[in-house]
């Protein structure tokens, strides 16, 4: 999700021409906000300290509504779990996938995120073209992703990115501090009036109905993704306690469990909202993209099991990257055989014991079912040293 403070009116235009030294700033602290601002423009910082002490944010939004909530989940969980049952090939839910899928239901209504509490303790005082000015200069600002289609600046807040890094993904219980985190790491651009047109304090007023409008719009978009990215997570979990539990215990297991489960969650959603809604709850397309520069990195067949990989530095997003090309090769494979095949495929895998079967076991039921090998369908692994 990506909510740009361009559509609500906060423009930074400057693009085509060569880029000024940016003007000499000074840091203000007053209590617990910071104010920059150009040398010589002290009366707007002080006109908005004195707003920014009685300013508070309105009341955190009502709960958006979805298509597909937590609430449908809840109220249809029988034909939610069967529809899982009959792609896993099951005549019914097993006792463990009802498990799963009561235990992250409930998990994630305790851990619900919130709009951010706290009002916004940075600010940036800007003429004209300094904003574009600083960012060309090679200063790192909080917001900024650089110019729009239209060659022009706006300032930009990426909520992926903000929240969990590049390619990370939302994770409850953490959700609502990361949130909170993120919103403090924005510095909010006040632009100073060209030419004297407004008075210090009218500007201050100005930018920070901006902001109390932002609020309202952001938080609302990250209410809506996050509780669509939980959504598709509560069935995500339940198809993959369904394929562990009946079918494949193994250590190499991993991506192929992932892959399904992502799968499997994407068509239920897809099937409930149609194909241009589930992108709200999931994209996969831009997963990939967005991952396309870890591909080196990727190699699904060594993805080592949840209860073995640990949590080395780095990992996150390459796990990230290896759940979405695994989710693809499921779908690429479903695409060229239909749906029926990982129904068919299960019942295959069925026939060897659980404790016995391994992706060798898949690999050979996908191989007698359809005559093809599965790994020719997966992204290429790094060569081995």
């Amino acid at each position: 999700m990506n909510f740009r403070l361009l559509a609500i009116g906060v423009a930074l235009v400057g693009a085509g021409r060569l880029p000024a030294a940016p003007a000499e700033r000074k840091t203000f602290q007053f209590g617990d906000f910071t104010i920059e601002a150009p040398d010589g423009d002290e009366p707007y910082v002080e006109a908005l300290a004195v707003q920014l002490a009685d300013f508070k944010l309105p009341p955190p939004p009502a709960p958006p509504t979805l298509k597909l909530s937590w609430d449908d989940l809840d109220r249809r969980r029988d034909y939610f779990l069967g529809r899982i049952a009959a792609q896993l090939g099951l005549a019914r839910p097993t006792a463990l996938m009802a498990s799963a899928y009561d235990g992250a239901l409930k998990a994630r209504r305790v851990v619900a995120p919130r709009a951010p509490a706290a009002v916004l303790r940075r600010f940036v005082l800007y003429r004209g073209s300094a904003w574009t000015d600083l960012i060309a200069s090679g200063e790192a600002v909080p917001g900024d992703a650089g110019p729009d289609g239209a060659g022009e600046r706006s300032f930009d807040f990426d909520l992926r990115r903000n929240l969990a890094g590049e390619g990370g993904r939302l994770q409850s219980p953490e959700v609502s501090a990361q949130i909170e985190a993120a919103w403090q790491g924005i510095k909010w651009p006040v632009r100073i009036s060209e030419g004297g047109g407004a008075a210090p304090d009218a500007d201050a007023a100005e930018s920070l109905a901006r902001l109390r409008k932002f609020y309202i719009s952001w938080s609302n978009e990250v209410l809506a993704d996050t509780l669509r990215t939980e959504v598709h997570a509560v069935l995500r979990e339940a198809v993959e306690a369904g394929v562990v539990w009946q079918y494949l215990t193994s250590k190499d297991r991993r991506w192929f469990c992932e892959g399904v489960a992502g799968y499997v969650a994407d068509r239920i959603i897809a099937g409930e909202v149609g194909n241009a809604e589930a992108r709200l709850y999931r994209d996969l397309d831009l997963e990939l993209k967005s991952h396309a520069r870890l591909v080196p990195q990727i190699d699904l067949e060594g993805w080592p099991a949840v209860e073995d990989s640990g949590k080395p530095a780095g990992r996150v997003e390459v796990d990230a990257a290896n759940e979405a090309f695994a989710t693809k090769v499921i779908a690429s494979v479903c695409a060229k055989h239909g749906d029926a095949l990982l129904p068919a495929l299960f019942q295959q895998i069925g026939r060897t014991p659980r404790e016995k079967a391994s992706m060798a076991t898949v690999f050979k039921a996908f191989k007698r079912l359809t005559g093809e090998d599965l790994r020719t369908y997966l992204p290429k692994a790094p060569a081995k040293a």
